[in-house]
């Protein structure tokens, strides 16, 4: 059930991230992205569901909280870390 689907997304995420990694162009970087979008999709909603199934009362509030927090602070340090890395690195 869910840890097929978790597993599986994790293996479509990384697999695609890989390929954006690694893309020649910017056809193949964009094909990268919606794969990994899939993966994504794959993920998130097992993540809500496992949640939901381990947590109860209190912790529930605390583990979904945490799983908010981690989200949204990902997403805003993600983009400033990569355009520091560019900078850094180089294309």
């Amino acid at each position: 059930g869910r840890r097929k689907l978790f597993v599986g997304g994790i293996a479509v995420f990384a697999g695609a991230s890989l390929l954006c990694g690694l893309a020649p162009n910017t056809t193949v970087l964009n094909i990268g992205r919606v794969v990994q979008g899939l993966g994504s999709g794959m993920l998130n909603p097992q993540t809500v569901g496992m949640i939901q199934q381990y947590f109860r009362g209190r912790e529930r509030a605390r583990a979904f909280g945490l799983f908010g927090s981690v989200v949204g602070v990902a997403v805003a340090i993600g983009p400033t870390l990569g355009g520091l890395l560019i900078q850094v690195l180089g294309p």
